[in-house]
């Protein structure tokens, strides 16, 4: 399960009179945008995303070519 920890918000905009937060996992190109109050209620948000799309510390792991085998 992806934590607080690998989460970094990157940018804070308004947007039509909206708060919104741009949320980066770290060490990836993921981006997910996000309507929040506040920094910590953008990563609540974000990790609830994360978790509906059914994205895994497993895949993220390779998507960061991580415990790959056979590198010469």
């Amino acid at each position: 399960m992806v934590k607080k920890k690998d989460l970094e918000v990157i940018e804070v905009l308004l947007f039509m009179g909206e708060k919104r937060y741009r949320v980066k996992i770290k060490d990836t190109n993921i981006v997910f945008n996000v309507h929040a109050e506040n920094s910590d209620e953008a990563i609540e948000k974000t990790l609830e995303l994360i978790q509906k799309v059914g994205l895994t510390e497993e895949a993220l792991a390779k998507l960061r070519g991580e415990n790959r085998e056979n590198i010469g």
